[in-house]
């Protein structure tokens, strides 16, 4: 991965981060070099061109005004956050094992952020996982096979059970990103270090926080910060903003280079939401600021069709969330202090070719509106209701328990008497 000029320029003030940043570039690339991504066979990349674009959209969008006012380590913990933000989902089939048999690292993360044990994660998951209803089934494999624990020899798993495992690692892969930065990465039989002795326990830690929080509301992350380090700043280090520019960069990153449309018609991916996935990144044909407003970011998009177009406007609105929230943060943190009240990101609003819905279906051949049937509701509960048991609703619902107590013991009576195991 190539550092960007401007973030070389101050690791280069510091040799000694400069060299744990090179160690840790090195290490990680070790693990992406032999990546098959072997729990998310559908994805789009994640790959060190992910890292390299975010990296490139993270120094974009820090402002000249705000370059004067960072520090090396400020560009050292950037350019690691970075690196181990989705490392985690490069988990190996061993790291897995690894990860769900006992404590990662058996090392505490700082300010007792996590409870569960990943043993403990993955049974409460798994558990979940059984009661998942045909819809959740279809988005996550493509059909309404029921989830079931994968086999303990990871030679038989199909790819459902990949899959299943796969939403297990998203939903907590920037913990896992916190706890890579202090542990390693798990593997077999024990953990690679990804960050340098060369680094302190603490920024080795605060690394981990940057990256852990693009993966959570950037308030939830600031409680821990703010106990264990420094708000505002930590041995130089502007975590807030960090944190920031992270979040954003990565959200950037939804151009078609990430999902290019001749792979997705050679792959054959079954889950709905990853066909969507890709499908709404290869969409995006062009992404600037160089238009009139000098705060904005511009997107031009081509979606084939409606679910496409809702997802791109469900992506561009969640992108203009995070820019409002983050500016919040900003003026909150760094607002009484002239000097860091120039820490700041160069765009506030994001302009799309979908804002104007009417203009936009001028130009397609289907109706961009999100259009749906909305009938489980209380309402509709109780005209069902009524006609059997009156305006009580309380008493449906005793009914409904009776008959699955009688239908539980039907079938204990039948197994008892036809021999078959309960």
């Amino acid at each position: 991965m190539v550092i960007p000029k401007r973030l070389l320029e101050l690791l280069e003030r510091d040799t000694a981060l400069h060299g744990a940043v090179l160690e840790a570039i090195t290490a990680s690339e070790t693990i992406l070099a032999h990546s098959q991504l072997p729990f998310f066979p559908d994805y789009t990349d994640h790959g060190i061109g992910h890292l390299q674009s975010t990296l490139v959209s993270a120094t974009a969008l820090i402002p000249d005004i705000t370059w004067p006012v960072l520090s090396a380590a400020d560009a050292a913990m950037l350019v690691l956050a970075t690196l181990l933000h989705d490392l985690g989902m490069h988990l190996t089939e061993s790291g897995f094992a690894s990860l769900i048999s006992g404590p990662v690292g058996r090392q505490p993360i700082c300010g007792q952020l996590d409870e569960d044990t990943w043993p403990k994660l993955w049974e409460d998951f798994l558990g979940e996982a059984k009661r998942f209803d045909g819809r959740t089934l279809k988005k996550l494999f493509g059909s309404a096979v029921p989830a079931k624990r994968p086999p303990s020899d990871f030679n038989e798993f199909t790819k459902n059970d990949r899959r299943l495992i796969g939403e297990f690692v998203r939903r907590h892969h920037a913990r896992l990103a916190h706890e890579i930065a202090i542990a390693g990465f798990p593997g077999h039989p024990g953990y690679l270090p990804i960050l340098s002795e060369r680094l302190s326990a603490s920024l080795r830690d605060l690394a981990g926080l940057i990256a852990r929080s693009h993966g959570r509301s950037i308030r939830s992350a600031m409680p821990n910060l703010a106990a264990n380090f420094h708000l505002r700043e930590f041995q130089a280090v502007h975590a807030v903003f960090l944190m920031v520019v992270l979040r954003i960069a990565d959200y950037l990153q939804i151009q078609s280079e990430r999902a290019p449309e001749e792979l997705l018609q050679i792959l054959n991916i079954k889950s709905p939401f990853s066909q969507g996935e890709w499908k709404a990144h290869a969409a995006v044909v062009n992404i600037t600021c160089e238009g009139d407003d000098p705060e904005a970011i511009e997107v031009r998009s081509h979606p084939q069709d409606v679910l496409v177009f809702l997802r791109l406007q469900e992506i561009l609105k969640g992108l203009q969330a995070e820019l409002d929230t983050s500016w919040a943060v900003l003026g909150e943190v760094y607002g009484r202090n002239s000097h860091l009240a120039k820490l700041g990101i160069g765009i506030r609003r994001v302009r799309s070719n979908l804002d104007d819905p009417k203009a936009f279906a001028r130009t397609v051949d289907y109706v961009p509106y999100r259009a749906v049937f909305e009938a489980a509701d209380a309402d509709l509960l109780r005209l069902l209701v009524e006609p059997l048991y009156g305006k009580d609703a309380n008493l449906g619902t005793r009914e409904l328990i009776q008959n699955s107590v009688d239908a539980c013991r039907e079938l204990r009576d039948y197994c008892e008497h036809s021999g078959v195991p309960v």
